[in-house]
């Protein structure tokens, strides 16, 4: 027989209980529930609408606006970034794992 034997469950019991006074108070004394708070009176302050009167009227700019110019650099940069990885995990079997070595280079 083995030095390290297991309590049996009356030992058990015994090693983890609490002095009998506590036990009782925590078993047989049932806790208050909190009182709801009380309101303070305080309100939200009443929405000032519209803040910019002035820009309800307004009709915007008389011409529209001009067009974007883009680079080839600037276009081929956001393309590394989401469209090639996008791509190739499309294709390629396996998770997608963008290798970052090569989105991150200028």
């Amino acid at each position: 027989m083995s030095a390290h034997t297991l309590p049996s469950e009356e030992n058990a019991e015994r090693a983890f209980r609490m002095d009998d006074a506590i036990h009782d108070l925590l078993m047989h004394s049932a806790p208050e529930p909190p009182a709801p708070p009380q309101p303070k009176g305080a309100t939200l302050p009443e929405p000032f609408f519209p803040q910019y009167p002035e820009l309800l009227n307004d009709p915007g700019p008389d011409a529209p606006l001009e067009k974007r110019q883009w680079t080839r650099q600037q276009i081929y940069r956001k393309m590394r970034g989401w469209l090639f990885p996008y791509i190739r995990s499309r294709v390629l079997p396996g998770d997608f794992h963008p290798i970052t070595a090569y989105l991150f280079t200028d």
